[in-house]
């Protein structure tokens, strides 16, 4: 049986059988750069006990709230 599971303070888990597969976090800084005032944004995949996959970069647009930019990195 195949679970998945998210809310706001844990990261999304995908569950087989009680143990952890695959698990990924994902998080966005709004306007932390003082010259264009654009958020950064990151994500990390771990299986097991390993990270395989992450990544941080700059949003393209400028975000006008905290909300926007968490929007903006999650599509």
């Amino acid at each position: 049986m195949v679970t998945i599971e998210a809310s706001q303070t844990s990261p999304r888990l995908i569950r087989f059988d009680w143990v952890t597969i695959l698990v990924g976090f994902c998080d966005a800084n709004w306007a932390c750069n003082k010259d264009d005032s654009r958020s950064t944004y990151g994500y990390a995949f771990s299986f097991g006990s390993g990270v395989f996959s992450w990544a941080s970069m700059k949003q393209s647009t400028v975000a006008l709230s905290i909300v926007e930019a968490e929007y903006v990195s999650a599509t």
